[in-house]
């Protein structure tokens, strides 16, 4: 190959070189809606932007009956990582790169109790009211550490379209880790509806048994007021629901 064809051959190179990377830096946001598959549990419903910083609307729960957040998400990159930004959110979460995994940090969160409604039954039956508010701590995607606090959610001054009283109550979801295994703790802080559950989260599939009942300082009309609530939650015994995923086969 003579001098000035191997010269032109690499000017080529190098400029198709450069042609990708300055497309990649102004890649549409848009794209990003192609990346999601269909039954994934988030949509994008619409992008601007690049993927190096833009904006784009939310849709949360599965196909045909998904949440819309009110307000776009926003990200940019800065420093090595990617900052996405949210009016629920207290601050950016930042999601960075790097030999031992993906790092996100922790963050607080809180947003209106309907949002639950895109997780499915029986959250989309009992239509929830309140707020809800969840603290998670810095972690590396796909490690879960031995032990240790990873996530705690509130939902307060519950309500919901099944009944009357409001509010139902405060409840809290704890989840830790033990033994390298996601473990869920739900309980009632305060409120005329009690409920309590526990469960686990492990490799990929979350196991939940729960019960739920009316207060000790319920009313007789109260209890009766939250009759249809405790059967959407699951089978009433002696005025107990029991509640949970089904067991696993």
């Amino acid at each position: 190959m003579s001098r000035s064809r191997f010269l032109s051959l690499s000017l080529a190179v190098f400029c198709l070189i450069f042609a990708l990377i300055a497309a990649l830096i102004v890649l549409p946001a848009r794209w990003l809606m192609l990346a999601l598959p269909d039954n994934a549990m988030a949509s994008i419903a619409d992008a601007s932007g690049t993927v190096w910083q833009g904006s784009a609307q939310l849709a949360l729960g599965p196909r045909g009956a998904r949440y819309l957040l009110p307000e776009p998400i926003r990200w940019q990159w800065n420093k090595g990582a990617l900052e996405v930004s949210h009016t629920w959110l207290r601050g950016p979460v930042r999601i960075e790169p790097g030999l031992s995994g993906v790092k996100v940090s922790g963050q607080h969160l809180q947003a209106p109790a309907g949002i639950l409604t895109a997780f499915g039954a029986p959250l989309n039956t009992i239509a929830p009211g309140g707020q809800i508010s969840l603290n998670w701590q810095a972690f590396v995607v796909g490690h879960l550490p031995d032990s240790g606090t990873l996530a705690t959610g509130r939902w307060t001054q519950a309500s919901s379209a099944l009944s009357h009283v409001r509010p139902l109550g405060d409840y809290r979801l704890q989840v830790s880790a033990k033994n390298g295994v996601a473990q869920l703790a739900f309980s009632t802080e305060a409120g005329l509806l009690t409920a309590k559950g526990q469960g686990q989260w492990e490799k990929g599939r979350l196991q939940f048994s729960g019960t739920a009942q009316a207060s000790d300082t319920a009313s007789d009309a109260q209890r009766a007021a939250l009759t249809g609530i405790l059967t959407a939650l699951g089978p009433v015994s002696d005025g107990t629901a029991k509640f949970g995923t089904p067991p696993r086969r």
